[in-house]
């Protein structure tokens, strides 16, 4: 759960605008679903669905993003807009000695350090009527 970077995950999903549907119409019209398709209704469903996953991942690209929606539930903004400056500053000055880089990693790892203090103190005070937030924490 450690980690500072909020914006450094790189996350690709599947471009459907960029997916060749006509392949992938003529790959299934080519198939014989008389034998590919045998026994009961449990087998058939999941024949067919490994089927279309495979041609998910021949005919769909993936698209590389950098943007990740993932934000850890004691992040709070106030936090990620400090790490993210502290990144801008480290792109900008390079050496992390740059007294201007400095500040501004101390100033985010202590603000990263309250946010997840404050929300660890919220659940432990509400743990008797939201322990269900609590174990979920707990597990993740």
């Amino acid at each position: 759960m450690g980690g500072e970077a909020s914006s450094a995950f790189n996350c690709s999903r599947l471009d459907y605008t960029q997916a060749d549907f006509d392949g992938m119409r003529e790959a299934l019209r080519g198939m014989d679903w008389q034998t590919i398709l045998w026994g009961d209704a449990n087998n058939q469903w999941s024949t067919f669905l490994s089927i279309l996953k495979q041609l998910k991942s021949q005919f769909v690209p993936l698209q590389k993003s950098n943007k990740c929606h993932h934000k850890v539930p004691w992040m709070t903004y106030k936090a990620i807009k400090l790490v993210n400056h502290k990144h801008k500053l480290y792109k900008k000055y390079k050496p992390a000695r740059h007294p201007a880089y400095a500040k501004a990693a101390r100033e985010a790892t202590r603000e990263v350090r309250r946010a997840k203090r404050n929300f660890e103190n919220k659940l432990s005070e509400n743990i008797d009527t939201d322990w269900k937030s609590f174990y979920s924490y707990v597990r993740s």
